[in-house]
């Protein structure tokens, strides 16, 4: 049911691809087979216009209105001056404010896609100068990623 142009993000894609995921792609990591009720639900079309006007109304409340920028906004600020005064930080001060940065327009490109594909347009959005691994790694402390050394 989904543009075959938008992709699942999976490890090692760009940005650009990850922003354009499919929406109607519920799942993003391994076989839909492996997921049944995600099947179910994308072989109904009452259950996709369900999900879809679920996901307009999610666009609207969150994003349309400047909810979602004004809020990441206000907890950043909240956050800075705890990561910028924190000796045992697990990252710099700089690399809080890109990764949060990073996550803002991330998050706002996603929302640029998502609102084209709930009104059918194949656009994608480009967002190749966003860097994915700004925004953080799944390490942790002492593992890959979570340690500067």
């Amino acid at each position: 049911m989904g543009v075959d142009r938008y992709r699942s993000p999976v490890s090692g894609s760009n940005t650009t691809t990850a922003v354009n995921a499919d929406i109607d792609s519920l799942v993003s990591m391994g076989s839909a087979n492996d997921r049944p009720m995600a099947s179910w639900i994308t072989a109904s079309e009452e259950y996709m216009a369900q999900y879809r006007a679920a996901y307009q109304t999610f666009m609207t409340t969150v994003f349309d209105n400047g909810w979602f920028a004004g809020e990441i906004d206000r907890v950043t600020a909240m956050i800075a001056p705890y990561v910028q005064n924190d000796p045992t930080a697990f990252c710099t001060y700089e690399e809080f404010q890109t990764g949060a940065e990073t996550l803002k327009q991330f998050c706002l490109k996603r929302a640029q896609s998502v609102t084209h594909q709930l009104s059918g347009e194949e656009t994608l959005v480009d967002a190749s100068e966003l860097t994915l691994s700004d925004m953080g790694t799944m390490g942790y402390m002492g593992g890959p990623g979570g340690d500067r050394g």
